[in-house]
Parts: C-alpha cells; sequence; structure tokens
C-alpha cells in the first residue's frame, strides 16, 4: 500500500491522485446498489404477497373445516335429539303392539 501511495504521488497531481477514480467508481456503486435495491424489493414483495395468499388460504380452509364439523355436530346432535323421541315413540307402540296380537291371538283361539 505504501507503493501505491508512493507511485500516486510521483506521478504528479499531489494528493489529488489519490483520490483519482473515486467520483466514478461511486457512481458505479451507487448504480449497482440502486438495481440491487430494486430487483430485492421487487422480490421481496412477491414473497410477502405470496405468503399472505398462502395464509390466506390457510385461513379459508381451517373455516370451512371448522363450519364442516359444526354442521356435521349439529347433525349429530340433531339426530341425537330425535333418536329419544323415536324410542319413546316406540316405547308407547310396543305396548300397544302386544295388546293388538294378544287380542288377535284371542280372536284365533275363540
Amino acid at each position: 500500500m505504501a507503493g501505491a501511495l508512493a507511485s500516486a504521488l510521483e506521478r504528479g497531481g499531489g494528493p489529488k491522485a489519490l483520490f483519482a477514480g473515486v467520483g466514478p467508481r461511486a457512481l458505479s456503486n451507487g448504480l449497482n446498489s440502486a438495481v440491487f435495491f430494486c430487483f430485492f424489493e421487487a422480490i421481496r414483495g412477491g414473497l410477502i404477497a405470496a405468503a399472505a395468499e398462502r395464509e390466506r388460504r390457510i385461513k379459508a380452509r381451517k373455516e370451512a373445516a371448522a363450519a364442516a364439523a359444526a354442521a356435521a355436530a349439529a347433525a349429530k346432535a340433531k339426530k341425537k335429539n330425535q333418536q329419544p323421541q323415536q324410542q319413546q315413540h316406540l316405547r308407547i307402540s310396543l305396548p300397544r303392539l302386544q295388546l293388538f296380537e294378544r287380542g288377535s291371538k284371542a280372536a284365533q283361539l275363540a
């Protein structure tokens, strides 16, 4: 590094020679950084949008599954609520059926 410093000073120009080419290099680095930042933000924005869409779909699936489970539970509860009524109906009609059978046996015996 000391050699490069000595060489720049020997060629002439003094301390100004040390900063030769800094302007174009800074401009190049600035443009490269701007292009990188633009592409980075575009890709990042696309990934964020894709993740949000994925989360929305997952949430919709979970809500649909919850609604289906609630509907199934409601149908099961409705069916369960109807079963005791049907059993009660069978309990009422079974003795009547037995009376009817006894009456028909008595009619057959007579």
